[in-house]
């Protein structure tokens, strides 16, 4: 039987709170607060487009090259949109990839779900189905929270916060900063995740920092792994 001095345990223990330390303080959270902007979803709502696409004028149904599948409702998130306009989310699904479906982006999975945007704009229904439409209406992208509003709406990436409250998430990084806008020259930096989950576990989280220009044309960085949470692990999604 090996044996192990007793003088030797409070070395071993030491050691170990020191390495469990460092690694808390080595992958650590930088944290943002959540910007305080909210959506009005009144107008779409009294017309009944949450519950049903046949809401929505006969003559600007009859003008749509691709059907509307189901309407709703918009992230608060994008509710720094300047100017401040009724605003719904327009989805379209299709089994087979459409390279000419026109969409301001698409999630892919099994489904691939194809996103656009009803607008009302001076009064007139308009279907938002490319990012060049959407700076026509709201360039120039003037403050920090309409970059992140329109960063979002542009995409479909995520403005995530208070990740310290998910102590169990497998970091891939040693510093896991939250959503955030800095101004620089000519537009905004704006850090935020994509979240979409497609086919089976481990699902990764990968962060991304976009440039915003004031024009409202948007770059995109390379996305780098963020996290994945564990409980998830086992779920799979078509």
């Amino acid at each position: 039987m090996k044996r192990i001095s007793w003088g030797i345990i409070p070395v071993l223990v030491i050691l170990t709170a020191c390495n469990l330390l460092q690694a808390s303080f080595s992958k650590k959270v930088i944290q943002h607060p959540a910007p305080e902007i909210k959506m009005d979803h009144s107008y779409f709502e009294n017309l009944g487009c949450f519950n049903d696409p046949a809401c929505l004028p006969d003559n600007f149904r009859d003008l749509l090259d691709y059907p509307i599948d189901y309407i709703s409702r918009p992230n608060d998130l994008l509710g720094g949109l300047n100017p401040s306009l009724p605003l719904a989310v327009a989805r379209t699904n299709g089994f087979n990839a459409e390279d000419e479906f026109p969409a301001v982006y698409i999630n892919s999975c099994m489904i691939q779900q194809y996103i656009r945007y009803l607008v009302l704009v001076n009064g007139e229904l308009q279907l938002i189905d490319s990012v060049e439409k959407l700076a026509a209406i709201y360039a120039p992208i003037e403050s920090e929270n309409e970059a992140l509003s329109y960063a979002i709406e542009a995409t479909g990436l995520s403005a995530l916060y208070d990740l310290d409250q998910s102590p169990n998430l497998k970091r891939f990084t040693d510093t896991l900063e939250e959503t955030y806008v800095s101004k620089q020259d000519g537009g905004y930096l704006v850090h935020l995740f994509d979240t979409f989950l497609c086919g089976c576990g481990p699902h990764i989280v990968q962060s991304v920092d976009l440039v915003v220009s004031t024009d409202g044309s948007i770059t995109f960085s390379d996305a780098i792994d963020a996290y994945s949470d564990p409980e998830l692990d086992g779920l799979c999604i078509d």
